[in-house]
C-alpha cells in the first residue's frame, strides 16, 4: 500500500511501483530508518521480469536497505515441491537469474 492509501500490490502498473517504492525511501529517510520493501510481485508465471526488473531498478537507485520478490519456489524437495503461487520465482527458471542472483549481487555492492 503507498503511503496515499491506494493498494497497487497486483496492477502491473510500474508507475505505481516506482511511486509507492519512492515514497516509502522517502518516509524512510525522514524518518533515518531502513526501508524494506518487500513481497511484491506479479501474477505472471515464469513472465516477471518485464515488470519487476524496473522495480528492482528503482530499489537499485533508492535508499531503501533491502527488498524481497514475492516468492521463492523451489522442486525435489524431499517432501514435493516448496509452496508456490502465480507470483512465485522458480529456482533456476530463467528468469531467476536476472531477479535472485543478479539483484542480489547488485545489492550486495548498494551502499545504504
Amino acid at each position: 500500500m503507498d503511503l496515499a492509501g491506494n493498494n497497487p500490490t497486483f496492477l502491473p502498473n510500474l508507475t505505481a511501483h516506482t511511486l509507492t517504492c519512492s515514497q516509502h525511501d522517502a518516509a524512510g529517510a525522514a524518518a533515518n530508518k531502513p526501508v524494506v520493501f518487500e513481497e511484491y510481485g506479479v501474477p505472471f508465471p515464469h513472465n516477471h521480469t518485464g515488470i519487476e526488473v524496473p522495480w528492482q531498478q528503482t530499489v537499485l537507485a533508492s535508499g531503501v536497505a533491502m527488498d524481497q520478490f514475492w516468492q521463492f519456489a523451489t522442486t525435489g524437495l524431499s517432501t514435493g515441491d516448496s509452496g508456490y503461487d502465480v507470483n512465485s520465482i522458480w529456482y533456476n527458471d530463467t528468469e531467476y537469474q536476472v531477479l535472485a542472483r543478479d539483484h542480489a549481487a547488485a545489492m550486495l555492492d548498494k551502499l545504504v
